[in-house]
């Protein structure tokens, strides 16, 4: 007769580290029992995992007629033991089986026949292992945080980090704002440690060089100034000294698109190698390496709120590099990729930034811009975080997550008893 013992059929005993099969009868007249499978696997929380696992029974040890395993050690070696059987890693960390060639029979006395069966596991030195996970029942937890100002401080070669906070948000008179929705404003210094040549100054067609303080989300962000802007309106870089972006960059946007779908072309930014823009008709165009305006297939909603995720990748034919967009819809939270050919070439120039461009419309909301060399996925999801956090201060993005299995452990072991 088989039987078939298995961890989920058993119960198991917290404080003995015992696993207890009850019988409603006695086994009948047992004479010969081999030992035809076993598997074990560890808690979870067990570390270091063993590099043996001892299979041992009291109740099927009493059973046996005579000594059948003893342990050599410094002292009382030829004792009996209650090992049923070695059992060394297999294909995972923390599973166990015996081997193939393990079938070893065990005689047993049929006078001393048992309803009550116990199994337990221990390491090569003897102490038991945990049965039930020790932090609590089996589950799946994942740890979410958002990214923070320190994040963004650590990343590797940082260009561009505009934030509008009150004290590189000035007035024309180099004052800061009070920071409230519907101050206006002339300059914008960049936050270190990007760059800090890259001033901004307020240009317009109208002559009216101010820019108006804004609400994106929960955070700030920048409009034209209301309630009837005129012309086109950008933010210059005023320096020379403008960051030189390398072979592979990527830059990072939260905005919120006009009104309606017939304001005038407006302009998100133009960082020399991507001017970025939208048309009347609800499409995005961009200018590519023969500096033509070329259409996307991607398109916008009005007055809906967007993070854009743009980079410079080596992803095409032979090497050429493409430049990668990432619209994601901050309230749908859906995501649409496209990839085109790059943009105007650097040929090593220094470009002026520029966030809208002249001759077109500042129609939109911009939130913060970040924008750094390198193609660092941590750097990636950590300016991606940042930027939803501003957006939304309840929201808890993930920048690192780690999950967490707890699982108990299990065993199955097949027995012949004859």
């Amino acid at each position: 007769m088989k039987y078939l013992l298995h961890s989920c059929n058993a119960t198991f005993n917290a404080t003995t580290k015992r696993w207890i099969f009850t019988l409603d009868q006695h086994i009948m007249v047992p004479k010969v029992m081999t030992v035809d499978r076993a598997h074990f696997t560890c808690t979870t929380a067990t570390s270091p995992f063993p590099d043996v696992v001892y299979m041992r029974s009291d109740a099927i040890a009493r059973m046996m007629q005579r000594k059948h395993t003893v342990q050599l050690q410094s002292g009382n070696h030829i004792d009996d033991t209650n090992i049923l059987a070695v059992m060394t890693e297999t294909h995972a960390r923390g599973r166990y089986a015996v081997g193939k060639e393990f079938r070893e029979a065990f005689k047993l006395d049929p006078m001393k026949s048992r309803r009550e069966i116990d199994l337990y596991f221990t390491d090569g030195c003897g102490t038991i292992l945990e049965g039930e996970y020790s932090a609590g029942s089996g589950g799946t937890g994942t740890t979410t945080t958002s990214a923070t100002d320190g994040d963004i401080e650590l990343i590797n070669d940082l260009l561009m980090w505009i934030d509008y906070d009150s004290a590189r948000t000035l007035d024309s008179n180099f004052a800061g704002i009070a920071g409230n929705v519907g101050d206006n404003f002339k300059y914008i210094y960049p936050r270190v440690p990007s760059d800090g040549n890259l001033v901004f100054i307020v240009q317009n067609a109208a002559g009216n060089d101010e820019m108006e303080l804004a609400l994106l989300g929960a955070g700030p962000g920048m409009r034209q100034e209301t309630p009837t802007p005129s012309g086109w309106y950008m933010m210059d870089s005023v320096t020379n000294g403008n960051p030189i972006l390398a072979a592979t960059w990527q830059l990072h946007h939260t905005f919120m698109m006009p009104a309606t779908l017939s304001p005038s072309t407006g302009s998100l930014f133009d960082v020399g190698e991507l001017i970025l823009g939208y048309e009347p008709s609800g499409q995005w165009f961009y200018y590519n390496s023969s500096n033509q305006k070329t259409i996307l297939n991607t398109t916008w909603i009005p007055l809906r709120s967007y993070l854009l995720s743009v980079s410079k990748e080596p992803t095409g034919a032979q090497g050429a590099h493409e430049l990668h967009f990432r619209f994601e819809d901050l309230l749908l939270g859906t995501v649409v990729d496209e990839v085109v050919s790059e943009g105007p070439p650097a040929n090593g120039q220094v470009f002026t930034w520029i966030l809208g461009h002249a001759g077109y419309w500042f129609s939109h909301v911009a939130g913060p811009y970040l924008m750094a060399n390198g193609l660092d996925t941590g750097e990636r999801d950590d300016m991606r975080s940042w930027l939803k956090e501003k957006y939304d201060t309840n929201a808890s993005t993930t920048t690192t997550t780690t999950t967490v299995t707890s699982e108990d452990a299990t065993f199955f072991t097949q027995l012949t008893i004859r």
